[in-house]
């Protein structure tokens, strides 16, 4: 029963809360401050578990590179999924960030998530040129409540069954959707050959990679927006992480 609807949880829901139980104790379990778990022998029904997918920094590379092009959609979708990697930010919240978010001096992103929890994530140098190479090319006013990530209008000219480039290309006002992040994202990724790449795949390697880093496990869920610290256990892959760099200089490249 959820604690605050006071109604029966939706099988998804309570098999989550199962898992998130049995990767809190094997936590417990791997540091030496239990010796056994108790939720051992708790058994989800229903699905199979499923696949929580990051990316290498290999994968990451060819990730970039699909997104490689002469059109302005090729630099706004390098730029996008470069700030995703390196934010961890959800689809909806790339999708409705506007340039106010953004701290010049402190070179941070503010960003409001699920359950309107409010957070500070550190912004890296290569993030940060993502957006204002973005900026640049778009010729974005940075107004504040504008949103940084808009859509891209094509205009067709000619015989476009022959060419589906040919035609104008212009920069909109309107932002993108989390549904439109979630595809650029898919798309480049089956360019680039890789399987199961969404959005959270991107958020996952972004927390990932501040694990290998030795960042705290209370640090990562708060960069996450997680309202608790089990949630970002339990999101965890596996404890073979990318290679650590320094979190504010981190590259791909």
């Amino acid at each position: 029963v959820s604690p605050r609807t006071k109604r029966r949880m939706a099988l998804r829901s309570r098999q989550e809360r199962v898992r998130t139980i049995r990767t809190a104790y094997q936590f417990c379990v791997d540091e030496g401050l239990v010796a056994r778990s108790p939720a051992r022998h708790v058994k989800i029904r229903g699905r199979a578990e499923p696949k929580r997918v990051f990316l290498t920094d290999r994968d990451v590379r060819a990730l970039l590179g699909a997104c490689a092009g002469p059109r302005i959609s090729d630099l706004r979708d390098r730029a996008l999924v470069t700030f995703l990697l390196h934010t961890g930010l959800r689809a909806a919240e790339a999708a409705t960030v506007t340039w106010s978010a953004l701290d010049d001096a402190q070179r941070c992103l503010t960003v409001e998530g699920k359950g309107r929890v409010v957070r500070t994530v550190p912004l890296s140098s290569e993030a940060w040129r993502a957006v204002d190479d973005w900026a640049t090319a778009s010729g974005a006013k940075r107004r504040s409540d504008d949103p940084i990530w808009t859509r891209i209008n094509h205009r067709v000219s000619g015989d476009a069954s022959r060419d589906l480039r040919a035609g104008a290309w212009s920069v909109a006002e309107s932002g993108l959707t989390a549904d439109s992040v979630h595809g650029i994202v898919t798309r480049r990724a089956a360019r680039a050959g890789l399987a199961g790449v969404t959005p959270h795949a991107l958020r996952r390697t972004f927390a990932t990679k501040l694990r290998d880093l030795g960042v705290s496990i209370d640090t990562i869920s708060r960069y996450l927006g997680h309202a608790s610290v089990l949630t970002t256990i339990w999101d965890f892959n596996s404890r073979d992480g990318c290679a650590a760099k320094a979190l504010r200089d981190r590259s791909y490249s």
